[in-house]
């Protein structure tokens, strides 16, 4: 039995995937403890897990924080202010360095610095945890960034040019990020290198937990290594209610529309070339969207129109025969192992990449959400009734591998 920390910086699609992780250790006889800010607690203590509150004490749904994600200049800007200042990562890494010792080792995601510095600090072995390729930035499979999609169609120097756009942009981020660089230095740790391709990862294990149809081991990569699946979570509340079961089980498969918690400060940009792709077709709808939009749009009055403000994805995306969403890898991958269509909305960070990989391996498509309107939505919408996919689902077995990695 080992004695496990884990710990995330995100939204709750990067939180549930960790949770998701704790319940499957602690389900084979290890002790599990999640780490990370109080607005997490409850999801975490609902799961049977231990939770541990540490700085950066943020609130993920701020107004201000979930408008910067989607900006192109503010993102970085936000990032700092949370978690790089040179205050904050000093309360976070105290923070760590009180409960690292209780653990045999300390599991994180990839802006989790400060507890890295901890463990690093106090001789506790670090384990990096990458939810999506996009984190490895390799130049050999290189990730889909806005607006230089078009990128991905070169056929000769895709490498040596993302080398180069890479080299600029790590620069950036360690300007950002100067005060990891110099945390390392005051407590004698050293360089932190690249804080893109060192400084999260780790010298004894880097889990990729997503399949290797979304990126496979490159070159690159740290070594160490070991690729496993998706996981997914929803809550423990993944019993439906009596109104969203007849509605799933009455006639037809619907169509999900759900934009994820930053989209609600931008949401009709998404909603009306949506709203207009409902009037104009005769599929039932469920959207995860507050009642109060049925006053702005008289279709959602519809009896093949359900509106929810929240649905367990685990439960009802096997129900669905497609799912319209913003691109965050937690709805990704409950739209991947549910076999459903994706059409997806990307505005930021990694839901590009992911969205370009779900249409590379031929389960969706995607249109940028600068991009998005009715008659381009209405040309993906047409290619649903044409996708069939089967998938064999490894997770399990490959977790066992997981396992054996981190010898337990």
């Amino acid at each position: 039995m080992a004695r496990i920390l884990l710990t995330s910086i995100g939204s709750l699609g990067d939180v549930n995937p960790i949770i998701a992780l704790g319940k499957y250790l602690k389900a084979n006889g290890h002790v599990i403890t999640l780490a990370t800010c109080e607005r997490y607690r409850n999801n975490i203590q609902d799961a049977g897990l231990d939770f541990i509150c540490v700085r950066p004490n943020y609130d993920p749904k701020d107004e201000a924080l979930c408008k910067a994600i989607v900006h192109p200049t503010l993102t970085l800007y936000y990032v700092h202010k949370l978690i790089l200042t040179e205050e904050q990562l000093e309360l976070s890494i105290n923070d760590f360095c009180d409960i690292v010792n209780d653990y045999d080792f300390v599991i994180g995601n990839v802006f989790s610095y400060a507890a890295k510095i901890a463990c690093l600090k106090n001789n506790v072995k670090w384990v990096s945890l990458n939810l999506c390729a996009l984190c490895f930035f390799s130049s050999y499979d290189p990730p889909a960034l806005y607006p230089l999609l078009f990128l991905q169609k070169l056929k000769f120097g895709k490498r040596l040019i993302h080398k180069v756009l890479f080299r600029s942009m790590f620069k950036l981020v360690d300007y950002w990020g100067r005060e990891v660089h110099r945390s390392y230095e005051r407590h004698g740790l050293g360089k932190a290198g690249s804080l893109m391709l060192e400084a999260p990862f780790s010298k004894d294990l880097n889990i990729a937990l997503f399949p290797k149809e979304f990126g496979t081991f490159q070159k690159d990569w740290p070594i160490n290594t070991v690729q496993a699946d998706f996981l997914n979570y929803s809550g423990e509340k993944t019993d439906l209610s009596d109104e969203v079961k007849y509605f799933l089980n009455n006639k037809e498969k619907p169509i999900l529309v759900t934009l994820g918690s930053v989209a609600v400060y931008n949401l009709n940009e998404y909603l009306e070339p949506i709203i207009k792709l409902i009037e104009n077709t005769k599929d039932r709808y469920i959207l995860t969207i507050p009642d109060s939009y049925k006053e702005r749009y008289a279709v959602l009055k519809e009896d093949r129109i359900l509106l929810a403000n929240f649905l367990p994805y685990t439960s009802v995306m096997p129900l669905t025969k497609a799912v319209i969403h913003q691109g965050g890898i937690g709805t990704v991958s409950n739209c991947y192992q549910s076999k459903v269509f994706q059409i997806i909305i990307p505005s930021c960070t990694d839901q590009f990449d992911n969205a370009y990989r779900v249409k590379k391996i031929g389960h969706g498509d995607f249109i940028p959400l600068k991009s998005l309107c009715y008659t381009k939505l209405k040309l993906k919408y047409s290619l649903i009734e044409t996708f069939s996919v089967s998938i064999e689902n490894g997770e399990h077995d490959r977790l066992s591998v997981l396992l054996s990695y981190l010898e337990l």
